[in-house]
């Protein structure tokens, strides 16, 4: 392994669950770590949580049921395909249930920093997974639009 600044003998155990991690750490990190050994273990926890995510239980309400797991969704029993994007977004609106989330919050957690602005791709998306589940824009039983702010997950009673 090669880090910009680092000298051959860094701490063999932080080198080797640096090639072992599946992920990129920032160099700024890891270089700190370097001059701070306090800090290596911090970072290597970072590392380590990433393998293990933790899993949400199933989410229900009323006839809606989303398995984090498995990414599954059903209605009444009965399985919602939904696409990647579609499943993404409406995760992302389940998590945060109860608050309006942003057209920016929505934007950059689906699609990503560079699809900031695009506005029609959340609405377009909103529509496909309403028709999905069976929720009526008019009287929401799920996904309730804020005018001109965004979405939020309706928590059932």
């Amino acid at each position: 392994i090669h880090v910009r600044g680092l000298q051959e003998n860094f701490l063999p155990a932080a080198r080797q669950a640096l090639q072992q991690a599946p992920v990129v750490l920032g160099v700024a990190l890891v270089e700190n770590a370097y001059h701070r050994p306090a800090r290596v273990e911090a970072v290597l926890r970072r590392a380590r949580a990433i393998d293990m995510p933790m899993v949400e239980p199933n989410f229900i309400s009323g006839e809606l049921e989303v398995n984090f797991a498995e990414r599954r969704v059903t209605l009444s029993g009965q399985g919602v395909k939904l696409t990647p994007t579609e499943y993404s977004l409406l995760h992302q609106l389940v998590l945060h249930r109860g608050k309006v989330l942003t057209h920016a919050m929505l934007l950059r957690s689906v699609w990503g920093p560079e699809y900031d602005g695009e506005k029609e791709y959340i609405r377009v998306f909103v529509n496909r997974i309403r028709r999905k589940i069976g929720d009526d824009p008019t009287a929401p039983k799920y996904i309730w639009t804020q005018p001109g702010v965004g979405y939020r997950f309706l928590i059932s009673e």
